[in-house]
């Protein structure tokens, strides 16, 4: 989730060419709604956006099956990140910028990871 179209873009062209299958969305809203309706392995998600942030997400998001793991990944302050990093969903926060090489790793190193019930 970013909310920065050419961020956007850029990030799910370098997943998909790194044999990622990838959903994307600008907004909470649009977001609630693609987690709600699928079963992911991983969400990305900016902390800042346009119509929240990466907690309003997390506090929409309820699901009985498997809960997403969710990252964090914001050029935010560390004092804002400080309820990302405690919610029992998120498995990881990212500062921003991040090299190609670390997230790509970062994100093999979490998908290996077997989701749990919620």
């Amino acid at each position: 989730m970013e909310d920065n179209t050419t961020l956007r873009t850029l990030t799910v062209s370098l997943l998909e060419a790194a044999g990622y299958s990838c959903d994307s969305a600008g907004t909470v809203l649009d977001a609630t709604d693609r987690i709600r309706g699928n079963t992911y392995d991983l969400v990305i998600t900016d902390f800042d956006l346009s119509d929240g942030t990466a907690l309003n997400l997390l506090d929409r998001v309820t699901d009985d099956g498997t809960c997403p793991r969710i990252a964090v990944l914001s050029a935010a302050a560390r004092a804002q990140l400080k309820g990302a990093r405690e919610h029992p969903r998120v498995v990881a926060v990212w500062a921003k910028p991040m090299r190609r090489e670390a997230l790509l790793q970062n994100i093999a190193g979490l998908v290996a990871i077997p989701t749990t019930k919620c």
